[in-house]
């Protein structure tokens, strides 16, 4: 069984222009002061900029070309923005977190991990591995946000942890 998920169109286009903006500022900065004055701290903050800029295009394309956001099957998970891939049975718990910010609720999965980050599959891109290496020291389980997926927010939670349920138990 293989259940896919897609992107939200409108996070396609909301990653496809930041994409486009944040690399028309990289660019203005780029000749207007380091080829001029050559600091190194611009040097710093392009290089993360390119990290942020190169992951929020990856996703905008691969979104408009159809990419899942999310793969499920009875063996794991596959979390297209993130890379990862994560066995059912290395899941401990699969929560739903609501959140309200100036009245707008937004809702994320929480995947917590039954061991640390070693037993799930890395992604195959090195940047994102380095990327994510970093952000998730601070961000605890893995977090699916709800706003990148096309659908109900509910059912997709339910499909998610229907899928934990029903395959953590399994070894295949």
């Amino acid at each position: 069984m293989r259940e896919e998920i897609k992107f939200n169109p409108l996070m396609i286009t909301l990653y496809l222009f930041f994409t486009i903006l944040v690399a028309g500022v990289w660019l203005q900065v780029f000749t207007n002061h380091l080829i001029w004055h050559g600091k190194w701290e611009l040097w710093v903050f392009l290089i993360a900029t390119f990290l942020v800029v190169y992951k929020f295009s990856l996703l905008g394309f691969m979104g408009l070309f159809g990419t899942p956001a999310i793969t499920l099957t009875e063996r794991d998970i596959h979390i297209t923005s993130s890379g990862y891939r994560i066995r059912w049975n290395d899941i401990l718990q699969v929560e739903l977190e609501e959140a309200e910010t100036l009245g707008v609720k937004t809702y994320t999965t929480l995947l917590t991990l039954k061991y640390d980050n070693q037993h799930i599959y890395k992604p195959e891109d090195p940047l994102m591995d380095v990327y994510h290496k970093y952000v998730n020291e601070y961000n605890g389980p893995f977090k699916i946000s709800m706003t990148e997926l096309k659908g109900d927010n509910q059912s997709i939670y339910v499909l998610i942890e229907g899928f934990y349920l029903t395959y953590r138990d399994k070894v295949l």
